[in-house]
């Protein structure tokens, strides 16, 4: 009978269970990659096909951002990526909801140029889609405000919107990992984030009438385990 040593085992077993929470992650990321709006697309295109005639050059311009973002999108060789790089995308996703909703949306976005740290790539998209979408847009006039700062215990990241509010079942259902399995937007953000860095790694909301703000924390250790 063969007997392999404890500590090889360990290893062994370690090296499995690393594995196996790498394709977890990859499949969460991927499941979000899959989840590419059409209503989105088609809104752009549309968009861009109205200002051909009148404005070209606007045109042109959107549809180059229109690329950008979904290039971006569907770009895959990297898990984890530049915060900077992230907010790039966010960026080309907010510039073709601007040219939609026009005076009706104004955005902030407040990140210091030097501040660098590494975040999971596609992190931040869905949070500012889901302020946009459920929230700034439920007023006539709406706003996104997005921060990122460094604080003693990492990096801290949040999305402010000023609708009428999260509903209370949707709060809870995030808490409790209960979301529907269409709605992976918020509640695959939130799994993303506690299977890299920890159970208290995951999404914070304070939602009221007056506005909903969601935060996670990127931590001075980084990845968890």
């Amino acid at each position: 009978m063969i007997r392999f040593p404890v500590l090889s085992w360990r290893r062994w077993r370690l090296s499995e269970l690393q594995k196996q929470k790498e394709l977890r992650q990859k499949a969460e990321f991927e499941a979000l990659q899959s989840q590419i709006n059409p209503h989105f697309l088609f809104n752009s295109l549309s968009i861009i096909t109205a200002l051909c005639r009148e404005r070209p050059e606007d045109a042109r311009e959107l549809l180059v951002v229109l690329g950008d973002y979904f290039r971006n999108t569907l770009q895959t060789k990297s898990y984890m990526i530049d915060i900077q790089e992230e907010l790039n995308h966010v960026r080309a996703y907010l510039r073709l909801e601007k040219a939609r909703f026009e005076e009706r949306l104004s955005v902030e976005i407040d990140v210091p140029e030097e501040l660098h740290i590494e975040v999971p790539q596609f992190i931040l998209q869905p949070l500012v889609e889901n302020a946009v979408k459920h929230g700034a847009m439920k007023r006539e006039r709406g706003s996104v405000h997005i921060s990122v700062s460094a604080i003693e215990r990492g990096v801290r990241v949040v999305v402010e919107d000023n609708g009428k509010g999260m509903p209370g079942e949707v709060m809870g259902a995030l808490a409790e990992d209960k979301m529907p399995h269409e709605k992976v937007g918020l509640a695959n953000v939130h799994k993303r984030l506690k299977s890299i860095y920890g159970a208290a790694g995951g999404l914070h909301i304070q939602s009221s009438v007056e506005g909903t703000a969601v935060s996670f924390l990127i931590p001075k250790g980084g990845r968890h385990g």
